[in-house]
């Protein structure tokens, strides 16, 4: 349960964040939804290779959660049956399919709700491979888990600024109008990934 509290802690650190800086370059994508990860970006969806408006909506149209094709925004009732909200504090919660977690969501800070339910638009969504099987196949417009730090910029371009220490490497990519990815890698493959809409 220690990768479900850092979950919240990281979403909710996220969310909190309101400065936007400009982005640059983004490239393919397009998620299938068969039980194993694509391992590479070879059936992604052709996002343009720049990091703008246009391609952030082309990747946030293009997500498979598990096995379950959504745009973000969505709500849970988007997902159908077996797919339920657990653990909400306030605007932040965990998407939990036939029990297990998968996910971790939100709605936006400014949301005049304030406090995220079944039929709450949600616009933040963040996932961790070390969620079990059905989040590890998941895919954000054809990146998926397998994917490689080069694969990501050959994908979306260079990113908007990059935290890079021994253990691991952040992506960030951000558009004035406040869309925002943030791809977290580890042994050169992506490990979790933040799509604020």
């Amino acid at each position: 349960m220690r990768s479900k509290a850092l979950i919240l802690l990281i979403l909710s650190a996220s969310l909190a964040l309101t400065a936007c800086s400009a982005g640059t370059a983004i490239g393919s994508g397009a998620g299938g939804s068969s039980s194993k990860p694509e391992s590479s970006l070879a059936s992604a969806v052709e996002l343009g290779g720049q990091f703008n408006e246009e391609t952030f909506d082309k990747l946030c149209e293009n997500i498979t959660l598990g096995d379950k094709k959504i745009s973000l925004p969505f709500t849970i009732s988007d997902l159908g049956e077996g797919y339920e909200l657990a653990d909400a504090k306030g605007v932040i919660a965990v998407i939990r399919h036939n029990g297990t977690t998968i996910a971790a969501c939100g709605i936006s800070p400014g949301d005049s709700q304030q406090t995220i339910d079944e039929g709450s638009e949600i616009t933040t969504l963040m996932v961790y491979k070390s969620d079990g099987e059905e989040a590890a196949k998941s895919s954000f417009g054809g990146i998926t888990f397998e994917s490689s730090k080069a694969d990501i910029i050959s994908a979306l371009g260079e990113p908007s600024s990059e935290d890079d220490n021994d253990t691991q490497v952040i992506l960030k990519y951000s558009l004035h109008s406040g869309g925002k990815l943030s791809f977290n890698i580890n042994n050169d493959k992506l490990f979790s990934i933040l799509i604020e809409r």
